[in-house]
């Protein structure tokens, strides 16, 4: 493991809000201790402790979109304990470090499902032997130096091999992310929704109290200007996307009631109309 001819280009992805300085501070620090190792920083911003959210575009920029000499660099660190997502407490939600097939390097917590999206995709998977208590803003005061040591090619902070099982799958049939058009990511791809309702032209559609008749692309079908429509989307594997929720001409967020994007929100559901 060595540092990249030309340096890398570094993909931020955390809870920090949009337009939050904290992107500006870890940038900064990331910049400060590796002045010839990160060419160019770009951040995106998920919703507050959402790792669904988070673990989707680990995947999305370092799997669908990876290139040599891309890092990703993520922190969602939700506090306390979920029972649901085995969420392990302030301290020992630690950064890992993890390197994809295609060679992309990853730094994440180990929370949640910040690693599930990529599970299968790790041919490395390590804890990092580095302090995880003094500071707050642990993104910011200590993970960047050990990014910067280990695509520097030091291996010394490098802790013990992870089994790549420990990671929980993906649920499917819930909110990854919503765009600024309103459309709903899913979890779920095209191969996995329930053969029973493909060729269904119209389904109903829950998430929590809200509920909706959309039309089914997967049969066929296509959704007229104003009408939302479940199709396979812009994100996943092009020959098996993740299916999206649009309204033509709208947001499909606002017609659902602007549901939050959380790793405990409830699944949506479909039926036959």
């Amino acid at each position: 493991m060595s540092n990249k001819e030309g340096g890398y280009d570094v993909c931020v992805i955390a809870d920090y809000g949009v337009g939050d300085p904290a992107f500006i501070e870890v940038n900064a620090q990331l910049r400060a201790r590796g002045k010839d190792l990160f060419r160019s920083i770009d951040n995106i911003a998920v919703s507050s402790f959402s790792t669904l959210a988070t673990g989707f575009w680990i995947r999305q920029i370092g799997v669908e979109n990876g290139y040599e000499n891309l890092a990703i660099f993520s922190n969602t660190a939700p506090r306390g304990t979920k029972e649901a997502i085995n969420w392990e407490g302030d301290e020992r939600q630690r950064l890992l470090y993890g390197r994809l097939k295609n060679g992309v390097p990853v730094f994440a917590i180990s929370s949640g499902y910040n690693w599930s999206f990529i599970r299968d995709e790790l041919e490395v998977f390590h804890d990092i032997e580095i302090p995880n208590s003094g500071s707050q803003f642990r993104s910011r005061d200590l993970y960047p130096e050990a990014a910067k040591l280990i695509l520097s090619g030091d291996t010394s902070i490098l802790g013990s091999e992870l089994d790549t099982d420990s990671i929980p799958a993906v649920p499917i049939n819930r909110i990854a992310f919503i765009d600024r058009y309103g459309n709903i990511k899913t979890t779920t791809r095209r191969s996995q929704f329930s053969s029973n309702l493909v060729n269904e032209r119209l389904l109903l559609v829950g998430i929590g109290e809200a509920n909706q008749i959309v039309e089914n692309h997967l049969s066929g079908a296509r959704s007229a200007n104003g009408r939302v429509g479940l199709l396979p989307g812009s994100s996943g594997r092009k020959e098996d996307p993740y299916l999206e929720l649009i309204k033509r001409g709208g947001s499909a967020a606002e017609v659902f009631g602007r549901p939050l994007v959380s790793d405990t929100t409830v699944e949506i559901s479909f039926s036959a109309a």
